[in-house]
């Protein structure tokens, strides 16, 4: 409301979506309770061991063991992470995801503190709380230790170091902070290079809307030139004593280098992009998103259209700062995805960093919802309805995952269950050392695919070397370390999924070969297939890496 002095009564103005919540407590009690919980919740899924590691977690803590500027795939950061992990829990999988833990009990902190502090909507950061904790990507990220977790917590940094540079005090600070998210975020995953994407259409819907302040583009560039290139420093460095693998290996997935005939424009990869979207982002907030995305974006990039858009409505028009904020963080890096996705297979992932100003924009319009509530003729309607579905949906999602290995779903129809059995598969290939051969002492262990390569790396008891063997395969970091040249005389144990005969290429490596068919399991229940094969004899030589493909 508003005083009328010369009338001397008082007149109803709209309410803006930060005056408005349907939360009956303080929001900042809520969002320690809601952080604290589904910490607890990941720590103990982590601790009671319900999920083997999966390949990338397990070749991750394999570089671990090996700390180097840079790898063959991605930067350093998370080898580093995972470091400090099992420096403090051992070898187990909690010292491997004790830093996928950390880093989402840090990414809601900095998500609540963002929205709340910076935007001044305490009652909307607690609704992005809820809307994170029951999203699919944030989900798995937190507690799988890959490069997505690392990315997506210094992405939303760098978002917010950047509104607080523009509108904060401290400015300095701000862009110091800001060169240092991206250094890190860069060497987590090269995908932080978009962000400069992002700066741009910041500062152009802050141009667009008569609000940029002066000499931040300069200001903002500096600092994020000179984060990007710190962070690129070391995988540089790397990459010039290892013949730009890296490069190359980008390269070759981002659909740039070599195309073999395969057609500029293609259909085919389309749907796929968008069904892998529809279901990262879960498809209630997709379509959730999809709309406040749409005005967030009228609003942040085309004022004069957003003051037609909000002239009628009774809510008032949000901040436009906010809104180009986010909507620049959202929409570049979602079409682009999407446009490039007519020309290459695009991993589900590659686009996940555009979902973390996207929650802040589904927790809006579901802060919207919940405010109508107040009026009677509004609780008839089905805004409300669909969202209590929404959040039942999320809940089953966040329990789905926490208690996925008491959920009675046939393995057939388990995502989760092509992820299970490599502990027992460690454990069988151990007994199989042990007594299989004459010599245990000189026995090493290899397969032809890398994960199975770090799976059992990790989870043979011993934590041995292994190797990959070359198979007409995508080259990987094992293919730049030594291989068991030196092991001619030795005898060795190949692993491979499924149950398969194993290459004359690899069995004229060895005198003689036993294949055994080894069916896993996990808490009893089956789990993967396996193909063990008792190799003794090694007589060289190793495969040759020479016609790798990247």
């Amino acid at each position: 409301v508003r005083l009328d002095r010369r009338a001397k009564r008082l007149i109803p103005q709209p309410l803006s979506v930060s005056q408005t919540s349907a939360l009956p407590f303080k929001p900042q009690a809520i969002t320690l309770l809601v952080i604290a919980l589904s910490t607890l919740a990941r720590l103990w899924f982590v601790a009671t061991g319900q999920l083997d590691l999966v390949q990338d977690e397990a070749q991750y803590w394999d570089w671990s063991r090996t700390l180097q500027l840079s790898y063959y795939s991605k930067g350093p950061l998370v080898a580093y992470i995972i470091s400090l992990g099992t420096w403090l829990f051992g070898d187990t999988e909690l010292g491997v995801r004790f830093g996928a833990v950390a880093g989402s009990c840090l990414m809601q902190i900095v998500l609540y503190l963002g929205v709340a502090r910076l935007f001044q909507q305490p009652k909307l950061g607690v609704w992005c709380l809820v809307v994170i904790n029951t999203t699919l990507f944030f989900l798995a990220n937190s507690v799988l230790m890959t490069t997505d977790n690392p990315l997506a917590l210094f992405w939303l940094c760098s978002a917010f170091c950047m509104y607080w540079a523009a509108f904060g005090k401290r400015q300095f600070l701000a862009l110091c902070l800001l060169a240092l998210c991206l250094a890190l975020g860069l060497m987590a995953k090269y995908l932080m290079l978009a962000f400069g994407l992002t700066a741009l259409f910041f500062v152009w819907g802050l141009h667009r809307n008569q609000m940029l302040p002066k000499g931040l583009i300069l200001k903002l560039g500096i600092a994020t030139l000179l984060g990007l290139a710190l962070g690129a420093l070391p995988i540089l460095l790397w990459n010039l004593d290892n013949d730009f693998v890296s490069f190359r290996h980008v390269a070759s997935l981002a659909g740039v280098a070599e195309t073999n005939g395969k057609p500029l424009i293609r259909l085919d990869t389309l749907p796929e992009f968008l069904g892998s979207q529809i279901g990262l982002s879960t498809p209630w907030w997709f379509l959730l998103l999809m709309i406040e995305g749409w005005r967030s974006g009228m609003n942040g990039f085309f004022p004069t259209r957003a003051r037609v858009l909000y002239q009628d409505k009774e809510e008032e028009r949000p901040d436009p700062r906010v809104d180009a904020l986010l909507s620049a963080g959202f929409w570049p890096v979602f079409l682009f995805f999407l446009v490039w996705s007519l020309h290459t297979k695009i991993y589900p992932n590659w686009p996940g960093v555009c979902y973390l100003t996207g929650v802040v924009l589904g927790a809006r319009i579901a802060m919207r919802i919940m405010a109508r509530l107040r009026d009677p003729e509004a609780r008839a309607k089905w805004q409300p309805k669909a969202l209590a579905v929404c959040l039942a949906l999320g809940g089953v999602l966040f329990l789905g995952l926490h208690l996925q290995n008491w959920l009675p779903v046939p393995a057939d129809y388990n995502p989760m269950h092509r992820l299970k059995g490599w502990r027992h598969l460690g454990e069988q290939v151990q007994e199989f050392k042990e007594t299989a051969f004459e010599d245990a002492d000189r026995v090493f262990f290899f397969s032809d695919e890398y994960d199975i390569t770090a799976a059992l790396a990790f989870y043979i008891p011993e934590r041995p070397r292994t190797f990959c063997a070359f198979v007409d395969r995508r080259m990987s970091q094992y293919d730049l370390w030594p291989g068991p040249e030196e092991n001619v005389g030795w005898d060795a144990i190949y692993v491979r999924k499924r149950f398969k005969p194993m290459s004359e290429f690899l069995r004229a490596m060895f005198e003689s070969v036993e294949d055994v068919e080894f069916q896993s399991f996990h808490w009893g229940e089956p789990a993967r297939k396996f193909t063990v094969s008792l190799c003794r004899n090694f007589q060289g030589p190793w495969p040759s890496a020479d016609n790798l493909h990247y």
